[in-house]
């Protein structure tokens, strides 16, 4: 069931791709029939040579600022240029080939306007990076390629601001339809357009998810029940409920949060070995916490996470007879694992570069727990254990590494080492409860005792008490990895 969560792991719209695409629709379109030109000296038509071919679009950057994106992008271009351009004030018969690079400053409004997203861009200013007359027809007129770059370059220096009024006047809007629903006021500081276009997109992923054929495994298991199968959502488009309640821009990055309630249904067989065995259809209710991350760099997608903070599993009910007598164990079961999924960040996503930096995230650790950079050899180990798990597991590696064990557990005694512990991960000392609490207890959560024996201990009995210690802090309500990153703090 929890693996369902893993619907967050498509990538969500690339915004500067978008406009990207659009840019080169847009120049397209507005160049594909020869446009009349009577300036500076030159009378005739300009268009694109091969524009499929040679017309490149390069965005460089892109910001946004509450509902507008600033963009800087690079045009090249091979434009033909027919017609009659006077030289020696004597009007002649011209026909060139000339490469033009262009530096284009923009903004585009993105608005919501009955169900739809539209963008709305404008040209700002036009900039002239370079020009090469490829051709110069007719050959005989000395220097005319020369003459020609030398308008070109005076044109756009003299009539640039007309340029791009012509352009902006051009331009059309571009609609980007999205099933999307949305209530409640938007926080301080929010921008509820970004946070709109982001609700969209998770309604977007979901329904991906709404037949058998599209279905998630499911294999969970505990208390000696065995659950097997598959689930999906049913009918997302009309039944989910997602409600991005922050969208933020900051330092490049637009940090995400917001619920999700989606019904499942799905086919499993439920075991208690040697009681009841049956496959039944089953439907439930999943509420969740979520958090995450969108990255830009250079007007690209650099990664994105999204984080399940917190959930619950809700009507759970199955059809056999045999598989209702079991219905409440199994919803405990089921929103055990979740609490447990969502308290170590397993549903992370690496895509186009890797979400947060995996670098950040393995040097955040090592200065956290041995107060250190990492070294290669224990870089290459942590990057294996972020393939399979959550941050939160790294940092408890390192505490129970020898070289933690040899650093801050030798000739302490038992206090001082659980003070330590809490120091580095909650970053104070225990309270006189928790000390009282600590000191009747040889282990912290008995029952997790055969899990945490495959965890490398540093040293005896003290550090299987210490790793058991480790776990409850860094699975406790008062930890939390800083919002949107997966850092430790």
């Amino acid at each position: 069931m929890l693996l369902l969560l893993l619907i967050f792991a498509g990538p969500m719209d690339d915004l500067g791709g978008t406009l990207a695409m659009f840019a080169r629709t847009e120049a397209l379109r507005l160049c594909q029939k020869p446009i009349a030109v009577n300036v500076a000296g030159f009378a005739g038509t300009v268009a694109l040579h091969e524009p499929t071919r040679d017309l490149v679009i390069d965005i460089a950057s892109i910001a946004l600022n509450d509902d507008r994106f600033r963009v800087q992008t690079t045009i090249t271009g091979t434009f033909e240029l027919v017609g009659k351009m006077k030289i020696a004030e004597t009007p002649t018969e011209v026909n060139a080939r000339v490469r033009v690079r262009l530096g284009v400053k923009g903004g585009a409004v993105l608005t919501f306007e009955k169900g739809e997203f539209i963008v709305r861009p404008g040209t700002e200013d036009i900039e002239l990076v370079d020009v090469d007359v490829i051709r110069f027809e007719p050959d005989l007129l000395p220097g005319g390629k020369v003459l020609l770059a030398g308008l070109v370059k005076g044109l756009f220096k003299t009539h640039k601001s007309e340029i791009a009024k012509l352009v902006r006047e051009k331009i059309e809007p571009i609609s980007l339809s999205r099933p999307a629903t949305l209530s409640g006021p938007a926080p301080p500081g929010d921008n509820p357009i970004l946070r709109r276009y982001a609700q969209s997109v998770v309604l977007s992923k979901l329904s991906e998810h709404d037949n058998p054929r599209n279905a998630i495994a499911i294999e969970e298991r505990g208390d000696a029940i065995v659950v097997r199968g598959t689930a999906w959502l049913d009918n997302p488009a009309k039944l989910c409920r997602v409600q991005i309640t922050r969208a933020e821009l900051r330092d490049g990055i637009v940090h995400l949060g917001g619920t999700l309630q989606a019904p499942i249904v799905g086919t499993a067989r439920f075991d208690l070995p040697g009681t009841i065995s049956a496959e039944s259809l089953f439907r439930a209710n999943m509420s969740l916490a979520i958090e995450g991350d969108l990255r830009f760099k250079e007007g690209k997608p650099a990664g994105c996470n999204v984080y399940c903070l917190g959930g619950e599993v809700t009507e759970f009910q199955a059809g056999a007879l045999p598989v209702q007598l079991v219905s409440r164990p199994v919803q405990t079961l089921l929103n055990r694992v979740l609490v447990m999924k969502a308290a170590e960040y397993r549903v992370k996503i690496e895509q186009a570069g890797g979400g947060p930096c995996r670098d950040e995230i393995i040097t955040s650790a090592y200065r956290r727990a041995l107060n250190r950079e990492p070294d290669p050899a224990g870089k290459k180990n942590a990057v294996e254990i972020l393939s399979q798990f959550s941050p939160r597991d790294l940092l408890r590696r390192l505490i129970a590494s020898p070289e933690f064990a040899e650093s801050y557990l030798k000739g302490k005694s038992r206090e001082q080492a659980t003070t330590v512990v809490y120091r580095i991960i909650l970053g104070r000392e225990p309270t006189a409860t928790e000390r009282k609490y600590l000191a009747g207890k040889e282990t912290v959560y008995e029952e997790r005792r055969v899990r945490l024996r495959m965890v490398p201990v540093a040293v005896g009995q003290r550090a299987r008490t210490i790793d058991d210690l480790t776990w409850a802090l860094l699975t406790s309500k008062e930890y939390q990895e800083p919002f949107g990153t997966g850092l430790p703090r």
